[in-house]
């Protein structure tokens, strides 16, 4: 059994799961640290997120859409990925360098 802490909501989850599970309280996805891919990193896990611009063509996501972050996936030959729960249930994955974004701090978030 494994005790993983939200990062979202910071309560304590208990589960089998050796990647992945959802927060039995809030649900936001959360990752066990000892079985994460070398490339992920959780630095940023939790954070809030929010949408200036993206040039994708297909999604519903428009500017000041707001959204949780669960990992960055760092790549060495292209542009690095920000895994995004977005609250309108999208899971675009925004491209850093590219999509336009702001990263929120706990002072925008109460405001």
């Amino acid at each position: 059994m494994t005790e993983i802490i939200c990062p979202k909501c910071n309560k304590v989850n208990s589960d089998n799961d050796f990647i992945t599970t959802k927060c039995f309280n809030c649900g936001h996805r959360i990752f066990s640290q000892e079985s994460l891919p070398e490339n992920w990193d959780m630095t940023l896990s939790g954070k809030r997120i929010q949408l200036i611009h993206t040039n994708d063509p297909y999604t519903e996501l428009k500017e000041g859409d707001l959204g949780t972050i669960e990992y960055v996936m760092k790549h060495e030959t292209i542009e690095d990925q920000i895994s995004i729960q977005w609250d309108n249930g999208s899971n675009l994955m925004m491209l850093v360098g590219i999509d336009e974004y702001i990263i929120l701090d706990e002072v925008d978030q109460i405001a």
